[in-house]
């Protein structure tokens, strides 16, 4: 039986992948393969002559494979719009990843992947206590790299493309806890539109920046992604310095 998550918007239901889905989810992706190869996550390879297709049996074992949390499903009217699928890197705890993320063309350009499924799925990683989350794409991805950093993804210098979401250590730190308490981390993260690498340069460190705004209220982290550590937190009146 599927597991389904309450949605604020009634058009559109998460579910939990179940053998039941295996059918209609080969469907989906085979009609993205045959008819929307550009637009899917396999976009940065040349499309072949003979389209590699997927059978439900091959879903429903991979499904089953060692670190896969889960694969995610958004449905309207019951019909598969939007998948993504979340492994334990190393079976620990510590690092999750994202990947294998897939919308209709008709609901992309839209932020129905993120706002409906990637966010829940976020907040359900911060919430199992993970340290940081990985997704893996490519420098071309135009449409996906700007809303993988909206919510908190960093590009990772020197990979083609690796980014890095530091919010669920940022989450878990004493010195954040009191504003996450009273301000939302998704809708108060403050966001610039931008392809490349996200690091920047300080005192010999290699860091990512990551802010929030909420009316009068700041806070600012900066994380050494090298070492997956905090650097700094500064908050509205004081600065607190980890590293």
């Amino acid at each position: 039986m599927a597991t389904y998550w309450v949605c604020n918007c009634p058009m559109y239901m998460r579910a939990k992948f179940c053998p039941e889905d295996a059918g209609p989810l080969a469907d989906f992706l085979n009609d993205l393969r045959q008819n929307h190869w550009t637009l899917t996550s396999l976009a940065f390879q040349r499309q072949p002559d003979v389209i590699p297709l997927v059978r439900p049996e091959e879903l429903i074992e991979g499904n089953l494979q060692a670190g896969r949390i889960g694969t995610f499903l958004l449905k309207r009217d019951e019909t598969i719009i939007a998948m993504l699928q979340i492994d334990d890197r190393y079976g620990d705890g510590r690092v999750a990843i994202f990947s294998g993320a897939e919308t209709h063309p008709a609901y992309q350009r839209r932020g129905t992947l993120w706002r409906h499924l990637g966010g829940p799925c976020l907040r359900e990683m911060c919430n199992r206590g993970f340290e940081r989350i990985e997704a893996i794409t490519w420098p071309f991805n135009r449409k996906g790299i700007p809303l993988y950093k909206r919510v908190g993804f960093r590009a990772v210098p020197g990979t083609s493309l690796i980014m890095e979401n530091y919010i669920p250590l940022i989450l878990n730190h004493a010195e954040t806890r009191l504003f996450f308490k009273n301000n939302d981390f998704i809708r108060t993260l403050q966001y610039q539109r931008s392809y490349g690498c996200d690091a920047v340069e300080y005192r010999g460190l290699s860091l990512f920046e990551y802010r929030w705004k909420s009316g009068e209220e700041e806070l600012q982290v900066m994380v050494d992604w090298q070492h997956q550590r905090i650097a700094s937190i500064h908050c509205a009146a004081s600065l607190v310095v980890t590293a």
